[in-house]
């Protein structure tokens, strides 16, 4: 299963880098002023298989397992990959041209692939419930979709909490036009099931 298998390298590699050698963290995390004068643009991935704390680590694994799954049982292991490697990457792109003349951002972390797997979840299955927090109880997938694009825009405007919500947003985008690439008769399922919400 490719979800067991990017949760095992994830968790590897950021552990390792954590607490055997924390010397690969500045190496691959992504630094957009650096990586715009050194052409080192393989951080676009690897910063993806580091994450800067165990918590981090743990949300980002245990979200991707659970809706990983579910993707990889509806698209089959290449598609899905194809998914998370699009995700990942689409959010990278983003920070790397928006801040490739600040000296001081730096970015690591599997949140752009693991949003664009949320979402292309969501779109496969507009009937599933999810957990925003501080929101106590469920909330529908479409209608979550809706305030999650809405709140990472505005928080990636404001930039001002230390998150990349722009890795959160262009990931849950890519992963969301993949979804529809691979399977665009799920966009009128998700929106009939939307309407009904209204």
């Amino acid at each position: 299963m490719f979800t067991l298998l990017l949760i095992v390298a994830n968790v590897a590699i950021s552990l390792y880098a954590l607490y055997q050698d924390q010397s690969l963290l500045d190496r691959f995390m992504l630094r957009p002023y650096r990586e715009d004068r050194k052409r080192e643009y393989y951080t676009l991935i690897t910063s993806a298989f580091l994450h800067a704390d165990p918590a981090h680590l743990a949300f980002n694994m245990i979200t991707l397992y659970f809706f990983g799954t579910a993707v990889e049982r509806q698209v089959g292991p290449i598609l899905f990959g194809v998914i998370y490697l699009l995700s990942v990457l689409s959010g990278s792109v983003v920070s790397q041209l928006k801040y490739k003349d600040d000296p001081n951002y730096a970015t690591l972390g599997a949140s752009g692939g693991v949003s664009g797997v949320l979402f292309a979840a969501v779109l496969f299955f507009p009937g599933m419930s999810l957990y925003m927090f501080p929101i106590p109880f469920a909330i529908p997938g479409p209608i979550y979709a809706v305030l999650y694009i809405g709140y990472t825009y505005y928080a990636s405007r404001s930039r001002n909490d230390g998150i990349n919500h722009d890795a959160h947003l262009f990931g849950a985008l890519a992963g969301l036009a993949c979804a529809l690439w691979i399977a665009p008769e799920s966009f009128s399922a998700f929106i009939s099931y939307f309407l009904k919400l209204l």
